[in-house]
Order: C-alpha cells, then structure tokens, then sequence
C-alpha cells in the first residue's frame, strides 16, 4: 500500500491518497474508515480520505490496531506530526494541536475596563498571580496600558514604571513562569526583552514600524500578532492575506514558525462585529498557528446580552469555547456516538 497526502493542507483539511492495494487492504481500510465516520472516494484506481487532525489521530490507532506496516505508519505519523500546532519559545513549548492553554491576564492599570484599581499594589497583583498559576495557568502576561476603545494614552515611561515592578517581583517569586508583555511601545518591548529575558511580546499593532521589527530581530521573542480592525481590514480576505503577510515578515527576520501566535482582536474594533469575528478563527485556522481567543468580558457581550461587566464570565467561557472547538464538530460528534456504543 503506498500512501501519501493530496496537497498540504492545515489541520481541518487533510486529504490522503492510498494505492496500489490489494484487496485484503482495501477491505481493512473500509472497516476502520466506516469505524470512524470518515469520508472516502474512489478515483481511478486511488482511494482519497479527507478528515481532520483529530480524526487522523483516531485513524492512526486504528491502522496501528490492524498491523499496517513500519513504512505505511511512518508515513501516517509525519503527515500527523507536520499538522501538529506548537508554540514555543526560550522557556517553553506547548503542544496546542488537541488541548488549549490558559493565559492570565494581568493588568498593572488604574483604568483596566473591568479590575480597574483592584489590584493596585505590587503584592497585591503577585497574589493574583501566584492564584491564577495555581489554577493552571500556563502564560502570565502583563500590561501596563489599557487599550480599550477610547483609551487615554500615557508615556512609554508612565507604562514602564507600572509593569518593570511586577515582572521583576515574577521573576524572583516564579522564576520558571512564562511570561509575556502587552505593549505597543518600543520603548517597553526592548527594556523588557534587554532587562529581564520575557519569553513573549504581545502588540496589538502587529509590530507596524522598523524600531519594534529591529527590536524583535536582535531578541527573537516569541511574539502574539493581533490585527485590532481599528484601520479597517477586517473582511475574510483582508484578514488572512494581514497575517499571512505578518507571518512571512517575521520569518524573513529569523523568528520559527512555532514562535508566532495570532490574534484576531475579536470585539477589539467599535466598528468591528463580534459574530463575524468568532466565525473569522476558522480562517485564521487555516494557517495552522496558535491563535489567541481573548475576549473575556469584553463589551460586545454587554451589546449582545445585555450584561453588565461583572456578569459575563458564563459568556465568555461559553464563547471561548466555541471558538476552541471551531472545526472539530465533527469529531465530539465521533467521540461521543463511540462512547455511547
């Protein structure tokens, strides 16, 4: 049996061709893709079976079960390794393919939209810390600016003396957390990269000058790209080509593939629609890097079902979830019929 994959497509669409099989192959293949609720049509004297990575995996140990052949598992195994989702950077590496992360959201500013002034001392935000790590936290990240619509905008000194505090007091208290910075200022990517090694930076801008392009040149963080919509370009097409060219941009400065996360800057536009943003992730997907979802209690959920601040942690796990699942209907339809049988 000779198999090998119809193009490279991302993780949601994957498309294998077997041939030159015998009968008794193409009986054992009938069964494990009837097993498994797969798609599969013949063209010419090749077979082609389209599924997802989740669906590859259970393929993988079905083909395992009925003994198919070092080669032919091998084979399968690269294909499935290639479409893996991996994020990683000086201190980590996290295996994003079948499980998300969490990342804790720290804001060191006396008007964040929804902890404004809650936190308004360093032991005070190290204890939130030390709480949200203990409740499986996998990033700390850091931001000593609001970027909410309508925000006031303070120095880049103003928004230093607020975060150096508390990455320093990260660093002495958890030395081995992952920690990431949200800015858009140049001035803080370099202090924070130069001063004290962070593993990430986040800029809501995608890093739009030369200054931060030099800056993660010389460093080689792993970075969060957002597209905020708040210049337009938030259609499909738009979307996809912004990232894709923020992906090649990076690259071309030394940066990995699994260094590079995105962020679709879901409700981040007041001209933005939040609906279509959540159904933009499948897009995004198609590029088969991590994706940020953060939009815990942001405003459009108070638009969308009439909610104040304070009440939309159901919502936005709810949505969260969604966005995760996005793609992979397919197969909790597949596990839960086999868990039922």
């Amino acid at each position: 049996m000779l198999i090998s994959e119809v193009e490279k497509g991302n993780s949601e669409k994957i498309l294998l061709q077997f041939s030159r099989m015998n009968k008794e192959e193409i009986e054992t293949l009938f069964y494990i893709v009837n097993k498994l609720f797969c798609r599969m049509n013949r063209i010419n004297d090749s077979w082609f079976l389209q599924l997802n990575i989740h669906q590859l995996r259970c393929f993988l140990i079905e083909c395992h079960k009925k003994k198919f052949s070092k080669n032919e598992m091998d084979t399968l195994y690269s294909i499935l390794n290639n479409k893996k989702v991996i994020w990683s950077g000086r201190s980590f590496n996290f295996d994003l393919t079948y499980k998300p992360i969490i990342c804790s959201i720290i804001n060191c500013t006396p008007d964040s939209f929804f902890d404004s002034g809650v936190r308004d001392t360093t032991y005070k935000i190290i204890d939130k810390i030390e709480n949200d790590l203990y409740e499986g936290a996998s990033i700390i990240e850091i931001g000593g600016k609001s970027t909410r619509p309508n925000h006031l905008e303070i120095s880049d000194y103003e928004e230093w003396t607020r975060v150096e505090p508390v990455i320093k007091a990260v660093k002495e208290n958890f030395p081995s957390t992952v920690l990431s910075i949200d800015t858009n200022s140049s001035f803080v990517m370099e202090n924070a990269l130069n001063k004290y090694g962070v593993d990430i930076i986040n800029d809501i801008n995608g890093f739009e000058s030369i200054k931060k392009l030099k800056i993660i040149s010389e460093y080689q963080p792993s970075v969060i790209v957002m597209n905020n919509g708040r210049d337009g370009g938030k259609n499909i097409v738009d979307l996809y080509n912004y990232f894709d060219s923020k992906l090649d941009q990076l690259s071309s400065l030394g940066l990995k593939k699994s260094q590079i996360a995105l962020d679709p800057g879901i409700g981040f536009s007041l001209h933005s629609n939040p609906t279509d943003d959540m159904i933009r992730i499948k897009i995004i997907s198609q590029l088969n890097h991590p994706t940020m979802i953060a939009i815990s209690r942001k405003s459009f959920m108070g638009k969308l079902f009439d909610l104040d601040v304070n009440d939309r942690l159901v919502s936005s796990i709810i949505l969260e979830g969604i966005m995760i699942r996005s793609g992979e209907e397919y197969y909790v339809y597949m596990t839960l019929k086999q868990q039922k049988n």
